[in-house]
């Protein structure tokens, strides 16, 4: 971790123990009590350590959501935010103007396949009749669950599955004409192992990271799910890593007659998009 950049985190974590706004460290003097002198020093050897800010602060801004995060989940990144910032402006133009734009006809239902924390779904959830979010981890479930409170969506629906596998998923699919699949599934290589047990990211729940040698595992099993449905979605979007994107775009051809990549603020291929 770069000085400078610790050396603002540490202000971060402060004002969050404080109870403050960052900026305000800068201009303010503050009185720090004993009791919270003791959670700072503890919270700044972790990060001292290379343990996620996030994880010490336990909750981040994700658009226009307050998202709850914790080991159990993965933290959310600002790649992802901004592709799903993106997807939401197309969402408002069919809201004002009820015409087909990409494929999507009918504002009826999202899924999204992996939720984590819930970031993807819960930020999309307003725009929707009803939106889904289910994950194999029971312990995402239940993240995903608070944050849906935090942020009082009313309108999601949570279920454990290993993606599309649950019954009760599939069944209430099954009852809408027209819906679209959002997911982030863990998409690394399990080669980056070696690589990734360095960083700060070996804090971070490993099932979540990794997918078989080439990082496309649980992108090809879903892909298998979709195509045994009767209704497919009319627009999937996966997040998936650059380097095996191209790949993944050769195997989603078979199912979807329109493809696009999208580039992240990095310049980067980072989402695949299929509309049918």
């Amino acid at each position: 971790m770069e000085l400078e950049n610790l050396e603002f985190q540490k202000k971060i974590l402060l004002a969050s123990i404080l109870d403050t706004n960052v900026n305000n460290i800068f201009t303010k003097n503050y009185k720090i009590t004993e009791v919270q002198n003791l959670e700072y020093h503890h919270k700044l050897k972790l990060l001292e350590s290379g343990y996620p800010l996030d994880y010490l602060l336990k909750k981040i801004k994700f658009l226009d959501l307050e998202i709850l995060v914790t080991p159990k989940t993965l933290i959310p990144r600002h790649e992802t935010e901004e592709w799903v910032a993106e997807l939401i402006k197309k969402l408002k133009v069919l809201n004002l103007s009820q015409t087909i734009y990409q494929g999507l006809i009918e504002l009826s239902l999202v899924v999204d396949i992996g939720c984590g924390s819930g970031i993807i779904g819960l930020s999309l959830a307003k725009y929707f009749e009803n939106a889904i979010l289910t994950d194999v981890s029971k312990e995402a479930i239940v993240t995903a669950i608070e944050n849906a409170k935090v942020n009082e969506i009313k309108n999601a629906i949570f279920l454990e599955s290993d993606l599309l596998d649950s019954n009760d998923l599939r069944s209430s699919i099954e009852k809408y004409d027209s819906w679209i699949l959002v997911s982030n599934l863990p998409y690394l290589p399990a080669s980056d192992d070696s690589f990734i047990s360095k960083s700060k990211v070996r804090f971070e729940p490993q099932k979540a990271l990794y997918s078989g040698e080439n990082g496309l595992d649980l992108f090809k099993k879903l892909l298998i799910q979709i195509n045994e449905l009767k209704i497919k979605p009319s627009v999937v979007y996966f997040e998936l890593d650059p380097r095996n994107i191209r790949e993944a775009e050769s195997l989603l051809c078979r199912i979807y007659s329109k493809i696009e990549v999208i580039i992240d603020q990095n310049n980067l291929e980072r989402v695949l998009i299929g509309t049918i």
